[in-house]
């Protein structure tokens, strides 16, 4: 599995948007999610817990769907 960058056309807008999209073994391609979600998750985060915070309570959080 690997995943790649590239600009997809947002469905609500038509703009291209930078998203991260995984590729399996397979071939099988997956649109993970795009940068602009990414930001918004990571300031979330130091909103949240200041620069103490790393990807197990990012992981946490969603589980929890504490961003939503």
């Amino acid at each position: 599995m690997k995943f790649v960058l590239e600009k997809i056309k947002d469905q609500n807008t038509g703009t291209e948007v930078d998203t991260l999209v995984k590729i399996a073994d397979d071939g099988s391609r997956d649109e993970w999610c795009n940068v602009q979600d990414l930001d918004s998750l990571f300031d979330a985060c130091v909103n949240r817990w200041g620069s103490n915070w790393d990807l197990n309570k990012v992981r946490t959080a969603i589980a929890e769907c504490e961003f939503d």
